[in-house]
């Protein structure tokens, strides 16, 4: 950040051990991967009820959801915006797009809460696993 002059405004915090304490306290979390498989920084978010931006890659795909409208440069999904992989500008409008429209933010943030609680539960990885297994006794 400081070959850029970004020091005063952006701090690299380095591995944390606090990470749902620093997610609370955002307004919108962004990742911006080249590839993914299914990222757990966006499904952290998604639990704590922060929107998301990331780009359409791997996993992440999913997490989204199925897009609800297409904008220029950048979709509305039903549980956050998908932006172009590679592309600062598109990064750039889903970020404005979501940081000025207040209805989305909250509609979003409630639909990503609900959706990982649903689909990442405890209750439901082991209801998953145990049926995994007994499908294996059975075979």
């Amino acid at each position: 950040s400081c070959s850029l002059g970004l020091s005063d405004r952006v701090t690299f915090l380095g591995q944390r051990s606090d990470v749902l304490e620093l997610i609370a306290g955002m307004d919108i979390v962004a990742l911006s991967s080249l590839n993914e498989g299914t990222p757990l920084s966006l499904i952290e978010a998604m639990a704590s009820g922060v929107p998301v931006v990331a780009t359409g890659v791997g996993g992440v795909v999913d997490l989204l959801g199925e897009i609800d409208e297409t904008k220029d440069g950048f979709d509305v999904c039903h549980r956050g915006i998908m932006v172009q992989s590679g592309n600062a500008r598109s990064l750039c409008d889903g970020l404005m797009f979501l940081a000025q429209n207040d209805s989305l933010r909250k509609t979003l943030s409630q639909r990503g809460k609900k959706f990982v609680r649903s689909e990442y539960s405890i209750d439901r990885l082991t209801n998953d696993m145990r049926d995994l297994y007994r499908g294996l006794i059975s075979v």
